[in-house]
């Protein structure tokens, strides 16, 4: 999803565009997302992940990182930790990401 924003804020808004997504990568593994054009000097990317849940009885949550990088204009790299109990899981983690591009 793009977001312009361009005329918000009275005098114009400093973000050109965010955009965002949702991923369910497996644990050590890496993601690559195409997004819309920007210039990878005025972008930067957040991530953040919610836990996927074990194959333990009790079906607790175990841990997993997330990371992302800018690759270059229209694609960032998303990559998973292992879990920290170093199993397999059939529940993913939840990745969300977000580019914002200043103007």
């Amino acid at each position: 999803m793009t977001i312009n924003t361009s005329g918000l804020g009275g005098g114009g808004s400093p973000i050109r565009s965010v955009q965002r997504g949702i991923l369910f990568p497996q644990p050590q593994s890496t993601v690559n997302v195409n997004i819309s054009a920007i210039d990878v000097n005025k972008s930067f990317v957040n991530v953040s992940s919610a836990n996927g849940l074990s194959q333990a009885s009790s079906n607790a949550a175990i841990a997993v990182s997330a990371a992302a990088s800018i690759v270059n204009t229209t694609l960032i790299k998303v990559e998973t930790g292992r879990r920290v109990d170093g199993a397999t899981s059939n529940f993913p983690p939840i990745v969300y990401w977000e580019v914002i591009e200043y103007v």
